[in-house]
């Protein structure tokens, strides 16, 4: 039986790998733990690490982020035996998209240049944001999970500018103005 180790002793990576160590070492099932483990410490530790936890637990399926604008999108990429499909918030992506194909285009762009398109399978929730947001924060969280999956895929990947976080914003509107940018009509008298 596996005790659960106090929160104080996973607040870092170090001290979670120490205590993977103390667990496998007392137990004759190493594999069994090891997983056991790192489902209980990727509660408790930070997003980064708890990414790697959950991509150790289960090899065949990577997670990452993608953001744009206000929108949110974590995707889940799993090597499997439903290849080929993608699901955004329970969804098929033609219903999500709106039947829009640029949307479409823009989501898929990642695994086309990668030619991964029919051999894996996305499955993602998307938060905040309009359509442009979540294509775009969807683009990206593909992306990353394809960087995270092979080196190529990174090289690739980068070369295109896939990889890169769109970091335009909605300027705000500015006292004295109509908008961001715009004036009020200039009156002469």
């Amino acid at each position: 039986m596996i005790r659960r180790p106090p929160r104080s002793t996973l607040s870092s990576s170090s001290a979670a790998s120490d205590v993977y160590k103390r667990q496998v070492s007392t137990q004759s099932t190493g594999v069994t733990v090891c997983c056991m483990l790192l489902r209980t410490a990727a509660t408790t530790l930070r997003p980064a690490t708890r990414a790697f936890c959950t991509t150790a637990t289960n090899p065949s399926q990577y997670y990452a982020t993608g953001k744009r604008k206000s929108s949110v999108a974590r995707v889940w990429l799993s090597t499997g035996e439903s290849s080929g499909e993608v699901m955004v918030n329970g969804k098929p992506l033609a219903q999500f998209a709106q039947n829009l194909q640029y949307n479409e285009q823009d989501v898929l762009s990642p695994l086309v240049l990668t030619d991964m398109s029919d051999h894996v399978s996305v499955k993602s929730t998307v938060k905040g944001g309009g359509t442009t947001g979540q294509t775009g924060a969807l683009r990206l969280g593909i992306a990353r999970a394809l960087a995270e999956m092979s080196p190529e895929f990174h090289r690739a990947l980068r070369q295109d500018g896939m990889l890169t976080r769109d970091s335009r914003r909605v300027e705000r509107k500015k006292p004295g103005q109509k908008k961001a940018r715009k004036k009020f009509q200039w009156v002469k008298r």
